[in-house]
């Protein structure tokens, strides 16, 4: 393997960039193998993606077109094909790196390859779907067109329509996006008809209880309240039979389900048994 040359610090200052942190340049000088970074927003990630190609065009370890780089969006892939295209040129302005000749002429496509997953995904489909029987001429649909054919399939439903009480475009917006992530997760529709009967029948199991967590006064966490304590709040109701009291310690306050509480509950339990 070549010995690298220049270290992610020394190539910025050579560029006139701001140095890498320690994290970014453990990252910028990692070795040619799979790596797993997790960062969160705004620390710089696509600085640190850019700032990798670099170094390692620079120390010729890989050339710009053996590079492919993949976003989730096309803004992302614009930002990141801008900075490599600039910084790449920067690159070779200061003489270190010279862009790969043949017959005594530039490479004019010596580029990186920057691309959201699904474009890429339809390129692949293009070149090499052939060889699995796919038409070379296919297209993946794109958004409209996939929300069309939607649209057409909500439309065209002619089964029960008691329960369905949202708009066309809001039905066919939630289809195209469980058809989206049923595609992502490689699951089909029987599968996840019975994660969702799973779910259901968990759900039937649960005894829903409204319950204050608070004091509605200091906010303080309320603790179960003792006998005494019931017995000396005059504003008790005076059956306590089937009651659960909670008492606020700050306040010296008593709280139980109220009327209100019970007719919520009532109704929850009615929605979980229809």
């Amino acid at each position: 393997m070549t010995v690298p040359r220049w270290s992610a610090v020394a190539l910025a200052q050579a560029l006139g960039q701001h140095a890498p942190t320690p994290e970014q340049a453990a990252v910028i000088e990692a070795p040619l193998r799979p790596l797993l970074v997790v960062a969160g927003a705004g620390s710089g990630k696509t600085e640190t993606m850019a700032a990798r190609v670099v170094w390692l065009v620079a120390n010729d370890l890989v050339r710009p077109d053996e590079v492919l780089g993949l976003t989730f969006t096309r803004k992302a892939a614009g930002e990141l094909s801008e900075r490599l295209s600039a910084r790449l040129a920067t690159l070779r302005e200061a003489g270190i790196w010279v862009p790969q000749e043949e017959d005594g002429a530039a490479v004019l496509d010596d580029a990186p390859t920057v691309s959201t997953y699904h474009a890429y995904a339809g390129r692949i489909v293009r070149e090499h779907g052939v060889r699995l029987g796919v038409e070379a001429e296919s297209r993946l649909l794109s958004e409209a067109a996939a929300w069309q054919v939607a649209h057409e399939s909500v439309v065209a439903y002619d089964g029960p329509m008691d329960e369905v009480e949202k708009a066309e475009s809001t039905v066919t917006t939630a289809v195209v996006d469980l058809a989206g992530e049923m595609a992502e997760h490689l699951v089909d529709v029987d599968a996840v008809a019975a994660h969702l009967d799973e779910v259901v029948a968990a759900l039937e199991l649960i005894e829903p209880r409204i319950r204050m967590s608070r004091c509605s006064i200091c906010n303080t966490r309320l603790r179960p309240a003792t006998a005494r304590e019931v017995r000396e709040a005059h504003y008790a109701p005076r059956s306590d039979r089937g009651r659960e009291f909670s008492w606020c310690p700050v306040c010296r306050k008593l709280y139980w389900m109220g009327s209100h509480g019970d007719r919520i509950e009532e109704r929850l339990k009615e929605s979980l048994s229809s």
